[in-house]
């Protein structure tokens, strides 16, 4: 019988031939040296192990040890688990997989299931604290760099006023002025029934350009709704940021855009401004739709819509990264075909955007979705929604902010169809440039002339990354979601299934989820006018069990959003209005009656 040679290396013989053992062995045997835990320590050593700053693990670690066996190395191997779960999937599922592929995890939890959720309370706060910190950082950079670029506009307002340029001077300061009527205008809105004193004070942060790092730490604060908003903190902070998107970084990116491409004595500091408009507004975009998608209340209330950011922290990069360049090619595609347009006939442009509005217009009223779903009502809410329309439709035109394929908004099949119309209306204009710079005429006044190459193959190259982009994206969200951007859906729709969908679900024995449902008072009267008999019944009902288990949600801010026309019974808007109700009865302006349409209030309809 001839001897096995052995390699010099082989970790499973010695130099002399000898077995020794395997890793596998070392490692069994050196489990005598660590002392069994209770239930109660492997509690306090897993939390220990959570919280520890550890790296991620590229792929899920295995456990099977019994808590009968439990040692400390086994819990760190169930702690990085749970980090590698967390990191591709939410807290609720992270917990139901840690269970499942754990039996220790399982135990624990039925041994001790107070203790267990209170330990994985504690770790998940501390856990999501580097992602809230990330997320915090994320906001006042935009803050940030919306600054800059107001900073940026108004360093081109001293540049064209010293060149005598004073048209594209004052064209660029008016984007401000116009910013900041704009939110003077949502901030009177936003704040209408508070004091006097809130909405003054609230003005003076828009006039000191303070109102833009205020809203942003209410959002990061998740501070919940006060009582007489007409929105909440977050709502108001994308309401900011599409009006600053409106008023100062298209119009900017479009003047810049227009100065360069007119070969003015300026083309390098406009190109400069230029660039920083479309970082702004693209950055500006992305993070609208980024934070309202990612809002876990919003998720867990419209499931339908919101969640196609995907949980894996490098896939969430990968999608943010597709809508920014999403963004930034859209506006820098639409640019450059507005302004060469507008080289050639700027009153063809106007009026080629004014057609374009104007068929969203009959778009959306063939739908019967022109009102638009704030809680406003007679005159003041035609206006408001014709305007709201209108600025919607520009940002999409020129950012195609994903957020606003809502079908509150645009709604997903306009969306689909005006992203894909960019590139023909693109193609019109810049025939339009040509024609126009072949008259020998047209071309002495014009100090940059662009050759038909170099046109088409700009919009063919930015339009093709476009494309390209687009796939990536499509292909990193969820498959449920895609449908979301060509939905035929309506605003109404949307308020019909907010109450419907989260009402008691027979077929699964689910619960019916009251605050959730209750949110449809935040949308216009008008939009769930058809359901509102059985909405009033639900109300009436549901209001005695409220008020007698006190729910965490069911709060002044809660109470607020019914109507009090809905409510039947005097004692139960007594109940949840209280003293306000009781100073009524004393002076005899209210009492039960016929619900009539109060217009002199906005339209809310009251008892008289």
């Amino acid at each position: 019988m001839t001897n096995r040679r052995v390699a010099p290396n082989d970790p499973d013989h010695s130099e002399n031939g000898t077995p020794t053992e395997s890793p596998s062995v070392r490692r069994a045997s050196t489990r005598v040296q660590y002392k069994k835990l209770t239930s109660h320590q492997a509690s306090l050593v897993l939390m220990t192990e959570l919280i520890r700053k550890r790296r991620n693990p590229s792929q899920l670690p295995v456990c099977k040890t019994p808590l009968s066996d439990i040692t400390k190395p086994d819990l760190i191997k169930c702690a990085r688990g749970f980090l590698f779960l967390v990191k591709k999937h939410t807290e609720e599922e992270a917990l139901n997989l840690l269970i499942h592929h754990y039996p220790c995890m399982n135990s624990l939890m039925e041994e001790n299931p107070e203790e267990f959720k209170s330990l994985l309370e504690i770790a998940s706060t501390f856990l999501l604290r580097n992602a809230k910190r990330y997320a915090n950082f994320r906001l006042f950079f935009g803050a940030l760099l919306s600054t800059f670029d107001m900073g940026t506009d108004l360093f081109m307002v001293f540049v064209f006023f010293s060149s005598n340029q004073n048209n594209y001077a004052w064209a660029t300061l008016s984007t401000i002025f116009f910013n900041l009527f704009m939110q003077i205008l949502i901030t009177f809105f936003q704040n209408r029934k508070k004091p006097l004193k809130v909405i003054l004070k609230e003005m003076i942060l828009v006039v000191t350009i303070l109102k833009p790092g205020v809203d942003t730490y209410r959002v990061v604060s998740d501070l919940e709704q006060e009582k007489d908003s007409l929105f909440d903190f977050k709502t108001e902070w994308a309401f900011m940021k599409g009006a600053e998107l409106f008023t100062e970084a298209i119009p900017g990116a479009l003047i810049q855009c227009y100065a360069y491409l007119n070969g003015t004595d300026q083309g390098k500091a406009a190109l400069f401004s230029l660039i920083s408009s479309v970082v702004t507004a693209a950055f500006t975009s992305t993070i609208i739709s980024y934070d309202m998608d990612m809002d876990q209340l919003s998720r867990k209330a419209f499931p339908k819509f919101f969640g196609y950011m995907p949980s894996d922290t490098k896939m969430k990069v990968y999608t943010t990264g597709c809508m920014f360049f999403i963004s930034g090619g859209q506006l820098i595609l639409k640019c450059f075909a507005c302004s060469l347009c507008a080289i050639s006939s700027p009153i063809f442009l106007v009026g080629f955007l004014f057609a374009e509005v104007l068929l969203f217009m009959l778009y959306k009223v063939a739908m019967k979705d022109m009102r638009y779903w704030l809680p406003i009502y007679g005159a003041q809410s035609w206006i408001m929604s014709f305007a709201i329309r209108l600025v919607i439709k520009i940002v999409i035109d020129f950012t195609s902010c994903l957020q606003f394929r809502h079908p509150s908004e645009m709604g997903g099949a306009y969306f689909a169809f005006n992203y894909f119309l960019t590139p023909f209306t693109a193609l019109y204009m810049a025939s339009r440039y040509l024609d126009y710079v072949e008259v020998e005429e047209n071309r002495e006044r014009l100090t940059l002339v662009l050759t038909p190459e170099a046109v088409y193959t700009f919009i063919f190259v930015v339009w093709s990354v476009q494309l390209i982009t687009v796939g990536f994206f499509f292909r990193s969200i969820p498959p449920e979601y895609v449908k979301t951007f060509y939905s035929l859906k309506t605003g109404w729709q949307f308020s019909l299934d907010t109450f419907n969908d989260n009402g008691h679900d027979e077929e699964n024995g689910e619960p019916s989820r009251d605050e959730f449902r209750i949110m449809v008072f935040c949308d216009n009267k008008h939009r769930w006018a058809s359901i509102e008999p059985e909405i009033r019944s639900w109300v009436n009902s549901s209001i005695p069990v409220w008020n007698e288990t006190q729910p965490e949600w069911w709060n002044d801010q809660k109470r607020s959003l019914i109507p009090d026309w809905i409510i039947d019974d005097p004692a139960l808007l007594l109940s949840i209005r209280g003293k306000g109700v009781q100073e009524l009865q004393r002076r005899g302006s209210w009492a039960p009656g016929p619900a009539v349409e109060d217009s002199s209030s906005g339209g809310v309809t009251k008892k008289i």
